[in-house]
Order: C-alpha cells, then structure tokens, then sequence
C-alpha cells in the first residue's frame, strides 16, 4: 500500500545487517592507522620514557641543599665537608660548607673544624625540595662535671647557692663556660636567674675546681600547682659539649612562698656575768604553709659594738631545723653564758636573733643587759690589840683571837687562806690550831676562823710585838692569786705581868 518514501535511499544503520558493518569500518580504521604508523608511535613512547628517566637522573632527582657546620650552641663556624652518598666509594662534595646540588637519597658526611673534635659519618637524607643540613662538631674538651650540690626545694622569692665541681684530666689548661637548659631555661624566661661565679672558668690540668652558682628565684613566678609546687628537671652543661660527662641533670621542687610565724617579736633580759646557760627566751616557730618549710637556721647576730666574742655567749638548743611539715611548729629554747666581767655590757642595736628559711627571714631584736659582777672578801681581825699575861710556871697564858671572813661579792671564791704572814710571829706569838684553807665561799657565806695568841718565854714584859695576819684566795673575775689585808690588818701583843 505503501511505496518508498524519500529517506529510504540513506541506509539506516538499524536496516540490512545491522551494527556489525559500522563496528568493523572503525577497527579497519584504526588498524590500517597503526599498520601505517605505530612504530613511529613506540619509538615516540620510549623516547618520553627514557628522557624522562634521563631529566629524572640529571635534573628531576636533584634538591638544593644548604651544608653547614654548627657549634652546640647553634652558632656557624668555618670547617670542611666531605659528603659521600650512601652506596658510593667517592664523595660527592668536598669543600668548605656551602649550597650544593644533591641527588634524593640517603648521606654519609664528614665534618671537621679548627678546635673542635671530627665527626664523620653523619647520616642525613635528601627528600625535600630544599633543605638545610647543620652539623653539630663539639669543642675539643676534656674538662667534665664531677661533683655538684643544689637544693632539693627552691621557694618563690628566694635567693639561694649551688655549686658545681668541675675537674679537667687532661693536660692543659682550660676556659669553660656553663650553660643552663631544660626547665631552667625556661624559667629564666618568667623570673628565674642563676649565674656561675666566675663566669669564664679557668680549669688547670689534672685539678678540680668549685664553682658557686647564685640562685634567684622571682616571687612572682606561677606556678602549676599553687599548694604542692611543681617538680622542675634542668641540665647544666658545659658550653660547646654535649657529652655525658660534661653535664648533669638536676631535679628539683619549685614551692610557693612559706607562710611561717615567729615569736616572740623581741627578746629583753637582764643576766648577771657569770651566769651559766642563763634562759634567755624560747623561740616559737610555726609553719602555716600548705607544704613543709626546709633548712631553718637559727643564728644571732650582733651590733657592732658588741664584743667580736659575744656571738659564742649564746646557746641554741637546736641551730637547723632540717623539715617543719606543714601545720606544725618547733620551740628552740635560746641561752646565754656571759663570761665573768666586773663591767655592766649591753647587747642591742642591731642586734638579733635570726630565723631564716631561704625564702623567709624573720629579726628578732635583742636587748640584753649583762650586769657585771663584783668581787668583795671582808676579813676582820679581832682583837686588834691584846695583853698576854706571865703565867706562874714562867709561861704566858694562850688567849684567842679571830677572823671572821664573809663573801659580800657576787661570785663564789675559792682557796681561801689565812696567813700568819709574818715570819717573826708564827709559832712564839701566832698558833693556827685548826685548817686555814677554806676551799669554796659563796655570796652572802662567813667563815669564822680562830687562833691562838701567846708570847715566847723569853719575850720582855710590856714590849709589844706585831703581827700581820692576811687573806690570800683566788680571784674569780681575773683567776689570779690575790692577797688581801684583813681589817685592821695588824695586831699588837703585850707581854705583862
């Protein structure tokens, strides 16, 4: 019915054979195309391979590096180089420390400069698009840390001393600095300050030689923990060395301020000279801190018009409290023994009891009255004139006499002698019958001691004859021998009928 329209003259891909034909007029393309040029196609392909392994080994592979040669510290020196890549027998560099061209790749360098000990194979790699190597060379010291001392605890505000012993075995000389690192350089950025005296240290061969570090601490530095403290760790190290010898790590706690009170606010007595351990006071010492207080001393100090040996007068029955735990509190009795001294001496000015605990300092002013003392022997002779009468045998009658001695000083005398001190009187006219030592007096104490007066057979009648009796002793202020006259001193006797 129906005939031919006008599109039938176009083949339609869905008439007749279908896909089939289309599909394989394509592929003929494509393979009479390669037939045609697909070896100029390889050779093309291996070309960009290969030139791209050729730019890759002598341009793409490549890193600009930047050498260098450091102290410890940080700080470029001068030296030379030999750089050899992992692999090889020849360096790839040598010189001086400069900008090179390396391939990617792992690096064995040696480093050595003037003073400074050789390092060599020290391992690096390349992988960056640039980059900069620094090696470390240290000085050429032997001098080492063998010794130090530094507190377990510092506290806010304190001012304190370490040391450090330092000992060169080696057989010269040497100048060396100390530097601070770890938690101490990191204090020293909010207030903490700690410098070695002298700074530039000059360490003679085969000896040791102490340093003395003085110590800071800011009041005003936080803390992480403000009741129990922090735990710090530093190093101190020997500048221009990074071996174990020469450095040594120091662990130590950083405490907030102590709380500490002292009584009483001040101290004032009257002791006489002479006295033994006199009781000055008692020291009361309470810690309100959140954390023990350590090292409290206790000290005096004197004005200086005291006399240079009146600090040894006093007596402490404790001088270093080593740990007051938190909330607790120490008395420390406080004493005085003033030697004998006939003057009157005051103690006061500037003159203190010291309780000190690092960070804290507590003044405790004296004012001290030290009477001095006297030394004060009575001795009265009785009678001071006597007859002595002839007796019907041709003797003369024995009568009495006396000395009555009283300590009226205010120390104790001792060795106390009556002397019949006239050589013409002992015997004939002067009889001790009794001891005429008397070995100790104390104030306010009498010692009666009696004698015999008579005359000799062959004494003339109604002439008198005198006789010194005396007191000798030791004096207790100057500890010398002393003779002293009795009163009236001298007694007159009378021969008669």
């Amino acid at each position: 019915m129906y005939g031919p329209d006008k599109y039938s003259q176009y083949n339609s891909p869905y008439a007749g054979g279908g896909m089939g034909d289309g599909e394989e007029g394509i592929v003929d393309k494509l393979r009479y195309f390669f037939e045609d040029h697909g070896k100029k196609i390889i050779v093309v392909i291996i070309l960009l391979i290969v030139g791209f392994f050729v730019w890759d080994f002598f341009i793409g592979s490549y890193r600009t590096v930047t050498l260098e040669i450091a102290n410890t510290e940080g700080e470029t020196i001068g030296g030379d180089l030999s750089i050899t890549r992992v692999g090889e027998n020849r360096p790839t560099y040598e010189g001086p420390p400069t900008t090179v061209s390396l391939r990617v790749g792992s690096y064995l360098a040696d480093a050595t400069s003037s003073g400074y000990r050789f390092q060599e194979d020290i391992s690096f790699t390349v992988s960056e698009e640039s980059q900069t190597e620094s090696f470390a060379l240290e000085k050429a010291l032997v001098t080492e840390i063998s010794q130090y001392s530094f507190p377990q605890q510092l506290y806010l505000g304190q001012t304190e001393t370490a040391t450090i012993t330092l000992y060169n075995p080696g057989n010269s000389d040497e100048t060396i600095d100390l530097v601070f690192e770890g938690d101490f350089e990191d204090l020293m950025d909010r207030g903490f300050s700690m410098t070695a005296s002298p700074s530039n240290i000059l360490v003679p061969s085969k000896e040791s030689i102490t340093i003395t570090l003085n110590i800071t601490v800011s009041e005003n530095i936080e803390l992480d923990d403000d009741d129990e403290g922090d735990s710090k760790n530093g190093l101190i190290r020997i500048k221009f060395t990074e071996n174990n010898d020469a450095q040594q790590e120091i662990s130590f706690l950083l405490l907030p301020q102590a709380d500490i009170e002292v009584s009483p606010s001040d101290i004032e007595e009257t002791i006489r000279a002479g006295a033994d351990s006199a009781s000055l006071d008692t020291i009361d010492i309470e810690n309100n801190s959140s954390v023990s207080a350590e090292n409290i001393t206790i000290t005096v100090e004197l004005d200086p018009t005291a006399p240079p040996e009146a600090e040894a007068w006093f007596e402490f029955d404790t001088i270093l409290i080593a740990s007051l735990p938190a909330g607790s509190s120490k008395e420390v009795y406080v004493y005085i023994s003033p030697p004998i001294n006939p003057n009157t001496l005051i103690i006061a000015g500037q003159s203190h009891i010291v309780v000190r605990g690092g960070t804290w300092e507590y003044r405790i002013p004296l004012n001290i009255t030290i009477e001095g003392v006297t030394t004060a022997l009575i001795a009265d002779l009785s009678p001071d004139e006597i007859d002595i009468g002839k007796q019907d045998n041709g003797d003369f009658e024995i009568r009495l006499g006396e000395v009555e001695i009283e300590n009226d000083g205010d120390l104790p005398i001792q060795n106390i002698e009556v002397l019949n001190y006239n050589a013409s009187c002992r015997g004939d006219w002067i009889i001790f019958d009794q001891p005429y030592i008397k070995t100790v007096l104390v104030p306010n104490e009498s010692w009666l001691f009696t004698f015999q007066i008579t005359a000799p057979p062959a004494a003339t009648l109604d002439q008198f004859q005198t006789c010194q009796i005396k007191i000798r002793f030791d004096d207790p202020i100057t500890g010398i021998e002393k003779i002293q006259d009795t009163t009236p001193g001298v007694m007159r006797i009378t021969p008669t009928e």
